[in-house]
């Protein structure tokens, strides 16, 4: 299980400050995911926006992206 809200700033620390904005938005759509397939839908299109832009911050997000769904497994 990860912390979103700290994975998120993890996510946001190794991206360029030019995209912070945008990769900020498109993060919080995806911790806002109903389900784990919902989220994963989410990330795919993350990565087709940002992965030139902010390489590092999607390795970030790829390495931690399963463990971040955890919350997802319980029920609401």
């Amino acid at each position: 299980q990860r912390c979103q809200v700290h994975f998120l700033r993890n996510i946001l620390g190794h991206a360029p400050a030019s995209q912070r904005g945008s990769l900020a938005l498109a993060l919080g759509r995806l911790f806002r995911a109903d389900t784990k397939e919902e989220a994963r839908t989410i990330k795919n299109e993350i990565f087709e926006t940002f992965e030139k832009k902010a390489p590092k911050s999607m390795e970030c997000l790829d390495e931690g992206f399963e463990e971040s769904l955890t919350i997802l497994s319980f029920p609401r």
